[in-house]
């Protein structure tokens, strides 16, 4: 659907006119650091229309968006507001390009654990790496993979696998151009499809099951991780300084620790990864 660039503005407009019309009648709903995205980014509004194709749906999700974003503090998050333990484990982070342009976000379910007192701090994590990633990307969209491998009925969350989907598909659908499903293990087929099933009809041509055998018909090898068979060494662990502690979170130290415990391998899978990553950057001086 071809629109005129003054219809478009005018489109626009109005969608941004009636956001800030609810902004002022319920403040305490909404997040200034939106609003004034709101007031100023064209591109903002202009990707949600012109996916939704209705002015009415652009209202309506742009402002559950809004709300959502605000429930969950996304718009101030930051990589320190999470324990260093969550950068270290990798299990969702942000990775290079396919050969579509879209910036890719990786995520490996096999070091997943579900532990209920992490649940909505790690549902902000994810959330995190999503918005960092489009702003990386200059909002020009991006690629989830989902590395299946060794994955098992332990590493599977079906909460937060349909709390993912609603982000993504209901609240951001602009922003997901594929999701890669890599090397699916034959016991989550059903489960799968129980998901795909979910699916809205306008986005299951960008669901893409891939294999060893054809991962680099959709991204350049140069570009793929390692871990994935790719020649790609860049260290994609990044573990900032000063990040929150346990008891900044409400958590003794006692606690916090005695839930990682089930992280115990995935702790050091990763921690073997990262040291060889780092070994590699060396070399590269």
């Amino acid at each position: 659907m071809t629109i005129e660039n003054e219809n478009l503005s005018e489109i626009i407009a109005e969608i941004r006119s009636h956001l800030l019309d609810l902004y002022a009648k319920n403040k305490e709903l909404y997040d200034e650091n939106d609003i004034e995205r709101i007031r100023n980014e064209d591109r903002l509004i202009e990707r949600d229309y012109l996916f939704r194709k209705s002015v009415k749906d652009s209202k309506e999700m742009m402002a559950a968006a809004m709300r959502f974003r605000k429930e969950m503090g996304a718009p101030k998050l930051k990589a320190t507001d999470f324990p260093i333990e969550f950068h270290k484990l990798a299990i969702v982070f942000p990775y290079g390009y396919d050969k579509y342009g879209n910036g890719l976000i990786y995520l490996r379910p096999r070091l997943f654990r579900r532990i209920k007192e992490f649940e909505q701090l790690f549902r902000k994590f994810v959330l995190y790496q999503v918005e960092d990633l489009d702003k990386k990307t200059n909002q020009n969209g991006m690629a989830l993979i989902m590395d299946l491998r060794s994955t098992g009925f332990a590493n599977v969350d079906m909460e937060f696998m349909l709390f993912f989907l609603k982000v993504l598909l209901q609240y951001f659908p602009y922003l997901l151009n594929y999701v890669y499903v890599y090397q699916m293990p034959f016991l989550f087929r059903s489960i799968w499809y129980a998901i795909y099933r979910l699916l809205p009809s306008e986005h299951v041509h960008k669901v893409k099951m891939i294999t060893d055998k054809d991962i680099f018909d959709h991204i350049d090898r140069k570009n793929v991780p390692l871990f994935m068979g790719g020649l790609c060494k860049k260290n994609f662990y990044y573990l900032p300084e000063n990040c929150i502690t346990p008891v900044e979170l409400g958590f003794s130290e006692k606690e916090f620790y005695r839930h990682l415990k089930f992280y115990k391998n995935s702790f050091e899978e990763c921690e073997k990864e990262r040291k060889q990553l780092v070994k590699y950057e060396m070399e590269l001086l």
